[in-house]
């Protein structure tokens, strides 16, 4: 289904999309690429043409064209979770399964604290690098207090390891911390991220040499920054050398 659907921008270029799920009775959910996004710009979405063809871009990953790894968590918790980019780095389950939740959208992963419990994507295609990279993903901490360090999403690379987790304060605050990187200063953010509430987090790494975290848009740490290792595993849930 969705084979006469299409995005366009204001000035008529064709935006990519990914048809994650169609209903032509209810609700679909759709993911359109859209390079950059500016006050008053319009996203124009056209249907109803009857010869149209479903395009390539909707299922052979080029609507994600530059990622290294795009993941909608929406297979069962001891399964695969794809990757919808061009490079098929789907997260493998690691240990055991994760907890069946509901999403910012649709389903979710609840990862247990205190375990081994997680995804991971090794031998990743794309030469992935820690020079300008940038991770965004939606997170509902359902508990707050300083009993355990959880660690949310992990780079390895050819030294050590990259994370992003919650402190050990009460209440916590997410830091991204570096293991076996010189010139790094690990950033604690300026807020808590707080429980029962899903929050958008991004971490962004420029080839400027800062790197930054964002909390629902707003800027909350950033730092110097200045790494080119090769990448060579990702991983959700935990650390990559230490329980979530």
């Amino acid at each position: 289904g969705g084979a006469d659907l299409r995005f366009q921008s204001s000035t008529g270029v064709e935006l990519k999309h990914e048809i994650q799920s169609w209903d032509p009775t209810g609700e679909s959910l759709v993911w359109v690429q859209i390079p950059t996004l500016g006050a008053n710009e319009k996203i124009i979405m056209r249907w109803g043409d009857p010869n149209a063809v479903l395009p390539g871009y909707v299922s052979d990953g080029s609507a994600w064209t530059g990622y290294f790894g795009a993941y909608h968590m929406d297979q069962a918790p001891n399964q695969n979770q794809l990757d919808s980019g061009p490079y098929g780095n789907d997260l493998g389950s690691v240990i055991g399964s994760t907890l069946p939740a509901t999403g910012f959208l649709m389903s979710a992963h609840e990862f247990p604290k205190s375990s081994w419990n997680a995804f991971e994507a090794t031998s990743l295609s794309g030469s992935p690098t820690l020079e300008n990279f940038t991770i965004s993903f939606w997170l509902n901490n359902i508990q707050e207090n300083a009993e355990n360090w959880k660690n949310w999403v992990a780079l390895a690379h050819t030294s050590g390891n990259v994370r992003l987790e919650s402190n050990n304060n009460n209440p916590p605050k997410a830091i991204l911390y570096s293991s076996g990187l010189s010139g790094w200063t690990n950033l604690t953010t300026s807020s808590n991220v707080g429980t029962g509430i899903w929050r958008h987090v991004v971490i962004s790494a420029e080839s400027g040499g800062q790197a930054k975290v964002y909390l629902d848009g707003a800027s909350v740490a950033s730092g110097n920054y200045a790494q080119s290792n090769a990448i060579s595993s990702i991983v959700v849930g935990k650390g990559t050398d230490r329980q979530g």
